[in-house]
């Protein structure tokens, strides 16, 4: 469960809970009147290391915002679209964003796009017959037909193909092989179509753990790309695995994790 994960809020996870409320309650009392606003991953965060938030913190973040009337933007590049198991990972939660950014599984990575959700309440304050409060922002790329085209056939094959029902599918996969390769990994967890775990005696949260530049070429000549965010590796299939070609790539992982163990720690 990710209440046993730590992540950069609450790095004991659920054991530091009540204490990082407390703090999240003083920093808003402190601070909001100058806050223009909270940025933030729901669930995980990725470039940190793919580190599973502790949801009762998420929540209360989200309360606090909607008390002090900050508004909530959600960076959902990486975990919206289906990673997690949902749609947007904050349907996972109880927050209610003032502004979702979507990008990457938006057109499965084939061609640049990115798109920025708002709610009605940020709509309606650039909506106005008085130009001077539009929002002039507009650039050379924006709605780029060939970029929406490829949304538009993504999102189809999402409706179609019935992708969130693939993520549970492949999350059960991911577990299998977590619980018979656990000796192997360190912290490890899963999250939907989300591996990752931390490479043994390298120290949790290591960025410069000497030889983890390795670690992609390794992957390759086990037939993976896998590229490390400082000491912890991941694994992030595509949605449209079948259960053969996750089984395939699982097999291929477990052989390279014993390597990775050795070499870790030889003795």
């Amino acid at each position: 469960p990710a209440t046993s994960h730590p992540s950069k809020f609450c790095p004991r996870g659920s054991l530091d809970l009540e204490e990082r409320c407390k703090e999240l309650e003083q920093s808003f009392k402190s601070h909001a009147q100058s806050l223009a606003a909270v940025v933030i991953e729901p669930m995980v965060q990725g470039a940190a290391g793919m580190l599973l938030h502790e949801p009762k913190w998420l929540a209360r973040l989200g309360e606090l915002c909607a008390t002090y009337g900050v508004p909530l933007i959600l960076d959902e590049v990486f975990s919206g679209l289906g990673r997690l198991g949902t749609m947007f990972a904050y349907q996972q939660t109880p927050l209610k964003p003032d502004i979702v950014c979507l990008a990457k599984g938006l057109t499965g990575g084939s061609i640049p796009l990115a798109a920025t959700l708002a709610s009605d309440k940020i709509f309606a304050s650039f909506y106005d017959d008085d130009r001077n409060k539009a929002l002039c922002h507009g650039h050379t790329f924006t709605a780029n037909p060939i970029a929406c085209a490829a949304a538009n056939a993504a999102l189809k094959i999402y409706r179609e193909e019935g992708l969130l029902e693939q993520v549970s599918r492949i999350e059960s996969q991911l577990k299998d092989f977590v619980n018979e390769h656990r000796p192997y990994l360190e912290n490890a967890r899963v999250h939907g179509a989300l591996l990752a775990w931390e490479i043994p005696t390298t120290g949790f949260g290591d960025y410069f753990a000497p030889w983890m530049i390795e670690i992609p070429q390794l992957a390759i000549e086990h037939g993976l790309l896998l590229r490390p965010l400082g000491n912890t590796a991941y694994l992030v299939p595509p949605l449209t695995s079948s259960r053969e070609d996750i089984d395939q790539c699982l097999q291929r992982l477990s052989e390279l994790v014993r390597i990775l163990k050795v070499k870790a720690d030889p003795h």
